[in-house]
């Protein structure tokens, strides 16, 4: 489950690093919706570079990994 649940979060990271690159005033204008009206553009970087992309995804496959341990060790004890 661990395996699985890092993968789909490096997927989705490339999705959304992805679309962010190709849209990225779409992309603010929807998370500034989701966010209540922040003033995102003062938080965020411009442009997706290399190194935030690859520091993004290490972190967040290695989250889901954690989460996807963490829910079946919890899946493992119910059963």
């Amino acid at each position: 489950m661990a395996k699985v649940a890092a993968l789909w979060m490096g997927v989705i990271w490339v999705t959304c690093s992805v679309v962010v690159a190709a849209f990225p005033k779409f992309t603010m204008t929807v998370l500034s919706w989701l966010t209540h009206g922040q003033l995102l553009p003062l938080f965020a970087m411009r442009r997706v570079s290399i190194e935030s992309f690859v520091m993004g995804g290490v972190v967040l496959m290695g989250l889901g990994w954690f989460y996807g341990y963490v829910l079946g060790w919890i899946w493992e004890r119910i059963k």
